[in-house]
């Protein structure tokens, strides 16, 4: 099943690419339904015409910049073969990670992103223990005397 479903840019182009590329009954399934988790679940079930690439996420550097995105495949059509694919590339996952594998929109173009993500959740920043934190984030650097903390990308999820 898919980690999570990310949209970056405009949610209704990111729709409708979603729907010219999905099966019938997928596309029938995303319409009667606004909720973003069983939009997860749908689309975990999808077969996507044509296949979609899959990458593996660029990492955060010391710099504060990312690495950028490794293709592992060009061709594939289910969230299924994704995964298989992306554990087949990561032979060996870092301690303390597990492989996710996501359905990312980037301006209205999807494809399937894997990434390591942490066991273990990141520390929380002061003043927000009480406060549920965004599912995706990247960590900025405040300042020279400050600690990491997060600031929220400008993604929605089928909201």
């Amino acid at each position: 099943m898919l980690s999570d479903v990310r949209i970056l840019g405009a949610s209704r182009k990111a729709q409708a690419a979603l729907h010219a590329r999905v099966d019938p009954l997928t596309r029938q399934r995303l319409a009667e339904t606004q909720d973003p988790a069983r939009w997860r679940e749908i689309l975990s079930t999808a077969r996507f015409t044509p296949p979609l690439p899959l990458l593996l996420a660029g990492i955060e550097q010391p710099d504060g910049t990312y690495s950028p995105d490794t293709p592992l495949a060009q061709n594939v059509p289910y969230a299924s073969a994704a995964q298989q694919m992306a554990q087949d590339h990561a032979a060996d996952i870092p301690s303390g990670f597990e492989l996710a594998v996501g359905l990312e929109i980037d301006d209205g173009t999807p494809c399937f992103l894997a990434w390591f993500r942490p066991l273990q959740p990141v520390g929380t920043c002061p003043g927000t223990a009480d406060t549920e934190l965004p599912r995706v984030y990247r960590r900025v650097k405040l300042s020279e005397d400050e600690p990491y903390g997060r600031e929220e990308e400008d993604i929605a999820l089928f909201a």
